[in-house]
């Protein structure tokens, strides 16, 4: 199973929902308290769509916490599962639409960023 982690504190900088990827950039502070922009990797549009996901979701500013699997070799990248919106609303772009839940976030979120 692939390591998960969880970003807390993230603010959307844009959303693309396109295919054959979608991407979400975003920025979050490290352990250090420098700021870094993270590129997230989505499913395609199409493949969205089917799982409830419509495009309008993410706005640039928006505070999320994401679930993911993170790029290697340290590089600032995530292939992102679940998103938990500021209206408290999770999306799910890697799992069926609605198998996130708040015990999946606390599962997850070990002190880790």
């Amino acid at each position: 199973m692939r390591e998960r982690v969880v970003h807390t504190d993230a603010t959307a900088v844009s959303y693309t929902p396109v295919n054959p990827h979608g991407r979400l950039v975003y920025t979050m502070a490290d352990e250090n308290g420098a700021v870094k922009e993270w590129v997230a990797e989505l499913p395609a549009n199409n493949m969205m769509r089917r799982n409830g996901v419509l495009g309008g979701e993410i706005n640039p500013g928006d505070r999320l916490t994401l679930i993911g699997n993170p790029g290697r070799d340290g590089v600032t990248m995530l292939r992102v599962t679940h998103v938990l919106l500021p209206n408290g609303n999770f999306v799910t772009f890697y799992a069926p639409q609605g198998s996130a839940t708040a015990e999946d976030l606390q599962a997850f979120s070990a002190p880790q960023h």
